[in-house]
């Protein structure tokens, strides 16, 4: 009952802060799980840097204000008394996930710009059907939908305006969001496009990149990324990498070719990476704010199920797919859309220990379709430039993009 009062004095707050006078020149920013990343964190660095708009951070981790203070940017924490003024009084509000990234209950009023923080792949928001979130956006019964909508308010906000790099992307965030075309602006991503071109018209002095002090990349012939996606089909418990790959003997490989093995697992699978990272050559950067600014380097990714690979398409990043547990994975998971299951994959298939260990430490160095890459067949290289055509056909960036929509 408690629980069920609480959700409503939530409700009650979200409308009562439609009543708020909202400031066209500030914007107030925030990212799931209170980590400063994704696109969110992007768009509000450039346009803190640029002065465009009073850019403020809100979130609910101490410890980043403090720091982000310190970089000379403005932050407070959620429930702050700053932090309720600003999202009380912001017109714009940006996010990565769900509008609870900055305040759910204080940003009723506000110009909603969501920045989401995948590409899809897999079924998102309201377009899923199966798995243990498709409870939450396809409820049977009205009193089952009036309860799901009350507990999960931030799911049921609509936003405002979105931006999608191409037609495909179009169509399936206009339904998995339940917004118009017309809401949606084709762009680039913040994540990408602050790293794509130092010489763009747009483009001001970026914030050096947080690289751990151990991290040379310059010391290694060639840095590999292996991102996994979060496998929501298992307990988070349970390792389902340790046993797929021979770690020591891929160690030992990666130091005779002098390859660097990055390992960034799921923000929900972080904790499950140190077990993987315990030999020379392996990096656990799972606790990393994110990996946008290492993309330009890397001379492979390796993912799976991620949407990651998406946005490396952008930089002619050589990719390979380790998707070792395909036939369980996509039975027990969320289902992919219609596209991506009929779609070849953009690069390398593998499926065992042997196959990765080869891809990963025997690989060649270089940018797709420049240099020496790893995948080079005529059939990979034109799957690869089908999917780049597919999902980035944007003839703008997203900070262009915004500086028109928004009129300061």
């Amino acid at each position: 009952m408690l629980n069920v009062l609480k959700a409503i004095i939530g409700k009650c707050l979200y409308q009562l802060a439609k009543l708020s006078p909202r400031n066209k020149h500030k914007a107030v920013f925030g990212c799931h799980h209170n980590l400063f990343s994704d696109n969110s964190k992007y768009l509000f660095l450039h346009w803190s840097q640029s002065q465009f708009i009073r850019a403020i951070w809100i979130s609910g981790n101490h410890r980043l204000v403090e720091q982000l203070r310190l970089s000379g940017h403005e932050a407070y924490v959620r429930w702050s008394l700053q932090g309720v003024f600003h999202s009380l009084t912001a017109k714009y509000v940006c996010y990565s996930s769900y509008v609870g990234d900055v305040n759910q209950y204080l940003t009723g009023g506000t110009f909603k710009i969501n920045l989401w923080h995948g590409s899809p792949l897999k079924q998102i928001e309201h377009d899923i059907e199966h798995g243990t979130l498709a409870s939450t956006y396809r409820p049977i019964g009205i009193v089952n939908r009036f309860m799901t909508e009350l507990f999960h308010h931030q799911e049921y906000v609509r936003p405002d305006l979105m931006l999608s790099p191409s037609p495909l992307v179009d169509a399936l965030f206009s339904s998995a969001f339940r917004i118009s075309h017309e809401q949606i602006l084709r762009s680039g991503y913040p994540r990408t496009d602050y790293f794509a071109d130092a010489q763009a018209s747009y483009a001001i002095p970026k914030v050096k990149p947080l690289h751990s002090p151990a991290i040379k990349l310059a010391d290694y012939q060639r840095v590999v990324l292996y991102a996994p996606s979060f496998r929501d089909n298992i307990s988070t418990d349970e390792n389902p990498y340790v046993n797929v790959i021979d770690w020591l003997n891929l160690s030992h490989e990666l130091v005779a070719s002098n390859t660097l093995l990055l390992i960034r697992c799921h923000p929900n699978e972080r904790h499950l990476a140190e077990a993987l990272a315990q030999q020379p050559n392996i990096i656990d950067i799972s606790h990393r704010e994110d990996v946008y600014d290492l993309l330009p380097y890397l001379d492979l990714l390796i993912t799976d199920y991620s949407s990651l690979y998406i946005d490396a398409l952008q930089f002619q990043v050589p990719l390979a797919f380790f998707q070792f547990d395909k036939d369980s994975y996509l039975t027990k998971s969320r289902a992919q859309y219609e596209y991506a299951e009929h779609m070849r994959l953009p690069g390398i298939e593998i499926h065992n220990s042997e196959a990765f260990i080869h891809i990963a430490a025997k690989g060649r160095h270089g940018r797709f379709g420049e240099r020496d890459q790893i995948t080079s067949t005529a059939t990979q290289t034109q799957d690869y430039q089908l999917a780049k055509q597919l999902y980035w056909q944007q003839q703008q960036t997203s900070f262009e993009v915004l500086h028109k929509a928004i009129t300061i």
